[in-house]
């Protein structure tokens, strides 16, 4: 038994703040390999900003604090988001009313 004093954490601050990075690192590489699956090129410019997103928010899980990655992860996603939805190289189709 550890037996934590009182005051003291009970479990390592460094582990809880990998813990909050690998998932959300976790989630940005399964949507490139879903990407990927469904035919987007490996080299495509879509690809590459999910993985260092990943890379960072792990980076930043190893060496911070939980409150640190917390915030860089939100904002790599929040990035990442707008990013997206900007670059959408898509034509917009009208919108068509059927009587």
């Amino acid at each position: 038994m550890s037996g934590a004093a009182e005051g003291e954490h009970p479990i390592d601050l460094r582990a809880a703040a990998v813990a909050v990075a690998v998932p959300i690192a976790l989630f940005l590489v399964g949507l490139v390999v879903i990407m990927l699956v469904t035919g987007t090129a490996v080299r495509g410019w879509r690809i590459y900003p999910k993985l260092v997103g990943a890379a960072v928010i792990v980076a930043v899980g190893v060496t911070g604090s939980v409150p640190v990655t917390v915030v860089a992860s939100a904002i790599v996603v929040a990035l990442l988001a707008c990013s997206m939805v900007l670059t959408d190289w898509r034509p917009s189709e009208p919108a068509v009313l059927n009587p």
